[in-house]
Parts: C-alpha cells; sequence; structure tokens
C-alpha cells in the first residue's frame, strides 16, 4: 500500500514540476478514448473530437467525396467519383467501403453501388453510419455530376464506289455509315433502264449529294442517254469522292429486210433494181441502207446492173445514229429480154 502511494505522489510531483512532461501527457490521446460529433455538408463529412485536448478539437477531419461535375459518354461507367479520406483515416475514422449512386432529375437510375453509363444526371453519395444510443445515425455526402450524351466527330474514306463515316470519339456503337453509287440501269441506248445513278445507304447528317456526271474528263450537264463510257461520282467533306464507271452500249436495229421490188428485164441499158427497205430503230432514229457487190465494204448507192450474169447477190448495211450497223444481203435478178417470133411472109 506505501508502495502506491509513493508511485502516485511521485508521479503527481513529475506533473507539477515538468512542463515537457505536461506537454507529452497532453498530446498523447489515445484514438479508442475519441469521442466524436459529426457533420454532413454538400461533399463533406466532418469529424470532430468533443475532447478540447486534441488535436482533432481544434482542426476536425474531414471525409471528402469528389465527383467530376461533367463527363461525356464513352460506353464505360462513370469513373468521375473519388474519396479523399487521407486525414480520415489517420484519425482512425473507418472508410466507408462504396460508393453509392441514384439518378437525378428526368433521369431514372435506382440507388446502385454500380457506376451509371448512360447519358443523364446523377447524384454520387457516400454515407457513415455512427451508432448513437443504440440508434445508428446516417451521415451522407453527395456531389451531383452529369453525363452528357455522345457527341460524334466523323471522320470520311473513299474507297471505290462508297464513302465511309466512321466516329471517332470514344462510346460510338454501331457499324460505321456507307454510302454508295450505283450505277444507272440503263445500259442500252433507248432501253428500259433509267439514265440516273442512284445511291444507297446514307450518312449521319449529311444530306445525299448531288451525282456528277463525266464522260473522260468533261463534266456533263444532266445523266447521259447516248452510247458511250461515263463516270457518276458524289463527293462530301469536299474532297472524299467515290465514283462507279459504267457503260451505255448502242442499241440494235430490229425488223430489218431488205427485198428486190419485182425482176429486172435485160434491155442492154444499166438499170438499178427498185426495193423495199424496212428497219425499226429505237427513239424514232432515221434508217439509212447502203449497199455494195462486196461483202463489208465500198457500201454506197444501189448498184446497177446491164446484163443477166451481172445479177446476183448485193450486201446491204443498215444504219441509225446510236446503234450498231445492221448487215445483210439479197438477190437481185434479170430476166432474159422476150425474143418475139419473126413476122409471117405476105406472099407478094
Amino acid at each position: 500500500m506505501t508502495s502506491i502511494f509513493l508511485s502516485f505522489v511521485l508521479l503527481i510531483s513529475l506533473v507539477l514540476t515538468s512542463n515537457s512532461a505536461i506537454e507529452v501527457f497532453a498530446d498523447v490521446h489515445d484514438p479508442e478514448t475519441h469521442t466524436w460529433s459529426y457533420e454532413a455538408s454538400g461533399a463533406a463529412i466532418t469529424a470532430t473530437c468533443t475532447n478540447e485536448e486534441c488535436d482533432y478539437h481544434a482542426t476536425p477531419v474531414t471525409l471528402t467525396l469528389n465527383a467530376t461535375a461533367t463527363a461525356a459518354y464513352t460506353g464505360s461507367p462513370y469513373a468521375g467519383a473519388t474519396l479523399d479520406s487521407t486525414a480520415w483515416m489517420a484519425a482512425g475514422l473507418a472508410t466507408p467501403s462504396e460508393i453509392k449512386y441514384v439518378g437525378r432529375g428526368e433521369t431514372e437510375y435506382a440507388e446502385s453501388t454500380t457506376a451509371p453509363t448512360d447519358a443523364g444526371t446523377y447524384t454520387a453519395k457516400v454515407t457513415v453510419t455512427v451508432p448513437v444510443a443504440e440508434t445508428p445515425t446516417d451521415y451522407t455526402a453527395s456531389a451531383d455530376f452529369e453525363i452528357t450524351a455522345h457527341v460524334h466527330s466523323y471522320t470520311y474514306s473513299a474507297d471505290g464506289a462508297t464513302i465511309t463515316q466512321t466516329c471517332g470519339n470514344p462510346g460510338h456503337t454501331g457499324a460505321a455509315n456507307t454510302l454508295t453509287i450505283v450505277a444507272p440501269t440503263l445500259t442500252t441506248y433507248g432501253g428500259a433502264g433509267s439514265a440516273a445513278a442512284t445511291t444507297t445507304g446514307s450518312l449521319d447528317g449529311v444530306a445525299t449529294p448531288s451525282v456528277v456526271y463525266k464522260q473522260g474528263g468533261t463534266e456533263l450537264g444532266a445523266a447521259p442517254t447516248t452510247p458511250g463510257t461515263y463516270t457518276a461520282s458524289i463527293t462530301v467533306d469536299t474532297d472524299k469522292t467515290a465514283s462507279v464507271e459504267y457503260t451505255i452500249a448502242k442499241a440494235s436495229l430490229t425488223a430489218v429486210s431488205v427485198a428486190q421490188n419485182g425482176t429486172l428485164t435485160y434491155t442492154g441499158n444499166e438499170q438499178t433494181p427498185e426495193v423495199t427497205a424496212d428497219a425499226t430503230a429505237a427513239g424514232g432514229q432515221t434508217v439509212t441502207f447502203t449497199y455494195s457487190l462486196t461483202s463489208g465494204s465500198g457500201y454506197g448507192a444501189m448498184p446497177s446492173f446491164t446484163d443477166v450474169a451481172d445479177c446476183g447477190t448485193v450486201y446491204y448495211k443498215a444504219s441509225a445514229p446510236n446503234h450498231n450497223d445492221a448487215t445483210g444481203s439479197f438477190t437481185v435478178t434479170m430476166n432474159k429480154a422476150d425474143q418475139s417470133a419473126p413476122s409471117a411472109p405476105t406472099g407478094e
């Protein structure tokens, strides 16, 4: 008993006679003996030790929820919410293990520990639960943020007949957009197809460009309808051009026929046979016939014939603008001259 009393007296003496010992005694504060009071305001929860001799009484510790106010849609969960808990943990306070998210305003998003992905307005929050007289009390810090809708940033490329539109911003979903130029269905002069080129597909936010027609390096004012080889093209983004080359072929004459009218009769003079020549051309084009005694060359006016032996095969060529020539042959015939019987003698 005497020993305990002497120790107590020694302790009191030390406290009363040593300033440095008083400082040490004042600074040594068992964390388990803290009595904390809490306050939540905006994005922070503040804890203050009620012991006036504690450093955390004059300088409370704060748990802060930081949230990036605006984040662009990327297709991935929002990652802008973090906790600043350095001082909080140094004071021996337990840091909440999760941040919760909930939709705000017109955004429907049930409270969840999973961060949202879609565009909208949200609130991030963190809660510290403190048992008070066996009744837990929640202190919640919150921060609002917004995920803005995806904004396209398009680039364009052209390959052959197709222009491709690609979005380079993160979070873009879906395939690239394409616009393809298709050659006209008119493939033969006077045919039933359309002379105009068409397009398939579409580009987001871009009106379908006008089709430009060229023959060689010469730009045409409209879709061509006459035979030839052409290029149809479309251009976007100033210099991204897709094109298709196509040909309109010449038409073919139909119902072509040439025949001699009647038969020539030998007279000893040159005679030009009369013929009936017919053909049908597309577009009402005029058909011209020329003739020759040689197949494939020398076509011109209808030849004339003097002797029966000269007659025979005549070759013709039927021609019309924008049509292939039609060739063929027919036969010219000549009868021998009539040989009348001599007159009977009169007897004079």
